[in-house]
């Protein structure tokens, strides 16, 4: 089963040697060993985007996980991360617009040409018998998620982007960040001291990625 690559990036500072993180995703240890740069001094909230270290979790692992990152030997600044195997559309927002804008009318037209893009195999008889015959018209919520999906193939390895993924219940050493809900963002980042974990929940969905540096 294909891994999906996670590139951690901030900034970390150690007086001397180099500054050590452990990583726990969902019950499992992904990481654990010095950061690739412990020269970066803070001088207010941290600006620099480094490389800090990568890991892996199967292409599979996506949702609400939780998230433990213990720092010692220095201080870690957390800032975003980028992964890849991200879904690609095979039918293009353009030709949603305009062939099922509004998914209350859906024409034959459409429903033939959905059930030849995406075959049986991706939308199961019940849904392909239904398209293939045009009876499709207005597709109900859960119809529509099995659209959704054989809408979304995996995306090559060699493309990353930056995470937006929802992480709520930050906490550092147990204490809740101040402000958390409105300053996840590119601009700010946990600041984990020597000694401390920051740990939340993380929702992570490959759908939610962008490219903005």
């Amino acid at each position: 089963m294909d891994n999906r690559t996670f590139k951690v990036y901030g900034q970390a500072y150690a007086e001397s040697g180099d500054v050590t993180a452990t990583l726990t995703i969902a019950g499992q240890v992904v990481f654990n060993g010095p950061v690739l740069d412990s020269t970066t001094v803070r001088d207010g909230q941290p600006r620099t985007s480094n490389l800090l270290f990568e890991y892996k979790l199967l292409a599979s692992q996506i949702g609400k996980l939780s998230y433990s990152l213990a720092i010692s030997g220095g201080e870690l600044c957390l800032g975003r991360t980028k992964y890849n195997l991200l879904p690609v559309a095979i039918l293009t927002e353009t030709w949603i617009d305009q062939n099922i804008p509004d998914l209350t009318n859906v024409s034959t037209s459409a429903q033939t040409h959905m059930a030849s893009t995406f075959g049986e195999d991706r939308l199961g008889s019940t849904i392909y018998d239904a398209l293939v015959a045009g009876s499709l018209t207005t597709p109900t919520d859960e119809q529509l998620q099995v659209l959704i999906e054989a809408n979304n193939t995996q995306g090559p390895e060699d493309v990353f982007k930056w995470d937006n993924d929802d992480r709520k219940n930050a906490l550092i050493d147990g204490e809740e960040i101040e402000g958390w809900a409105m300053r996840w963002s590119p601009s700010w980042w946990p600041i984990i001291d020597d000694g401390s974990t920051f740990t939340c929940n993380w929702n992570l969905d490959p759908s939610t990625s962008f490219t903005q540096s």
